[in-house]
This record gives structure tokens, C-alpha cells and sequence, in this order.
């Protein structure tokens, strides 16, 4: 079984530190809003195509 989790928190309340632990436990992959802004086109083209 596959478990999908989004872990979700406002800008700077600490959600650097949970990503780090959680890779810590091989837990990947993470992504901080610090690495997606700046690719933010490419995950917008992504997401379009997207199914619904």
C-alpha cells in the first residue's frame, strides 16, 4: 500500500525543519516553496496537463 501525504504550513512557521527530518527518514520526495517558486512555470505546465 502507497500512502500520499501533503504536509502543508504558512511561510515561516518552520516547514524547513519537517522537510529535513522527513528526508531524513528516506522519506522523498520534499518539496519547500523555497524550491518550487522558482520553477513555478514548469510545475504550472505540469499541473495543466494534469487529468481531471
Amino acid at each position: 500500500m502507497t500512502i500520499k501525504v501533503i504536509g502543508t504550513g504558512l511561510g515561516l512557521t518552520g516547514t524547513a525543519s519537517p522537510k529535513l527530518a522527513l528526508e531524513h527518514l528516506d522519506l522523498d520526495p520534499w518539496y519547500h516553496m523555497g524550491e518550487i517558486l522558482p520553477k513555478a512555470q514548469v510545475f504550472e505546465q505540469q499541473i495543466l496537463l494534469l487529468p481531471l
